[in-house]
């Protein structure tokens, strides 16, 4: 385990799937998220709205990011944190 790693104390890897100025199309990106049983959260940002899902760190981070990408951002990207 190296200090670069986006796993967080919870084994947790955050995906940001988008920002979004208007609340309703963040609703409906958390109802899309939720209808594949990926769990999300959001975090204000001056005028925007970023919205993140929270993956378990395993063999399918890959597979959800690339699901994240082609289906609703082709710019999503997971947290360094």
């Amino acid at each position: 385990p190296k200090a670069d790693n986006p796993i967080d104390a919870t084994g947790l890897v955050t995906i940001v799937v988008g920002h979004f100025g208007d609340l309703g199309n963040v609703k409906r990106v958390q109802d899309r998220l939720a209808k594949l049983g990926l769990e999300s959260s959001t975090k204000p940002s001056k005028n925007l709205t970023r919205v993140m899902v929270h993956v378990k760190n395993d063999v399918r981070t890959a597979e959800i990011l690339d699901m994240i990408r082609r289906d609703f951002d082709k710019g999503a990207w997971i947290v360094e944190e």
